[in-house]
């Protein structure tokens, strides 16, 4: 009658371990569904918002390359007016040379 007793003991622990193994299981199976789910739920919003971050980048682009292309149009209109003053002050100083020359031959 102990041994049964023993015995019954033995197998009611056992079965309690295999439910509480069972419900670990299915819990550990939700919790991986969620997540899954989660998972999935967040890849669709960031593919739902690739065209808003794609429209957000090039507009970015587009404004930097205005930006640099304005540096560069400020860059050479101040070349050209730097050449231009230049050649202005080499045009009155041929000039002059020249004029010199034609009042030296003249002599």
């Amino acid at each position: 009658m102990v041994k049964d007793q023993n015995f019954q003991v033995l197998l009611d622990a056992e079965n309690e371990a295999e439910r509480i193994i069972e419900e670990a299981r299915n819990d550990r199976d939700r919790l991986l569904q969620e997540a899954l789910d989660l998972t999935h739920q967040q890849e669709a919003s960031f593919e739902q918002r690739i065209p808003e971050i794609r429209e957000s980048s090039l507009r970015r682009a587009v404004q930097h390359a205005n930006q640099v292309i304005s540096d560069y149009r400020n860059r050479h209109d101040e070349r050209s007016i730097e050449l231009r003053e230049l050649a202005e002050q080499r045009e009155t100083e041929a000039l002059d040379a020249a004029f010199r020359l034609f009042m030296d031959s003249t002599d």
